[in-house]
């Protein structure tokens, strides 16, 4: 069975070592092999079970759980997004983006952008004032940076990154 390199230790064969390592650690679908696993294990199955789910929670938890794309004017989605349900335009450059499956909690973080063809380059932030984020929505509004107001773009991006139940 090949070993793991070494830091320090496998000077100038460190790239060779590791690529063998991961050659017979890995099954063909990218799971961890049976075989891979320590040889006084009492339930090799078991352990890779664990391992390889533990390596699919963690790249879960680090996906976006909802992105769309709108048009400020009036809230309507535009292309394709996943979970976001709807896009309501609450007054100029406010808006509420409802989610179709509840994140775990409202620790969540979120970017975006928005532009037209005509004004300045704006950028989206979270809504300060009024109703804080919930797991079921969250508020935005959009500021043009030229105008130092808040403004209605026709593109308007965002995506969401948290827990998902």
């Amino acid at each position: 069975m090949a070993t793991k390199p070494t830091p320090g230790a496998s000077a100038g064969t460190w790239g060779t070592e590791m690529n063998t390592f991961l050659d017979v650690s890995l099954d063909v679908n990218g799971k961890i092999a049976t075989e891979a696993l320590q040889t006084d294990s009492t339930a090799p199955v078991a352990d890779a079970a664990v391992a390889n789910r533990k390596f699919v929670v963690s790249l879960a938890i680090s996906v976006v759980k909802a992105w769309v794309q709108f048009d400020g004017d009036d809230g309507t989605i535009q292309g394709t997004g996943h979970n976001v349900t709807s896009v309501t335009r609450t007054d100029v450059g406010k808006y509420t983006i409802a989610f179709t499956d509840n994140l775990a909690n409202n620790d969540y973080a979120v970017s975006g952008f928005c532009a037209d063809g005509t004004t300045g380059a704006g950028f989206v932030c979270n809504q300060t004032s009024g109703s804080p984020e919930s797991t079921s929505q969250m508020l935005i509004e959009t500021w043009d940076s030229e105008a130092a107001a808040l403004a209605d773009f026709n593109r308007v991006h965002v995506m969401i990154i948290g827990d998902q139940v």
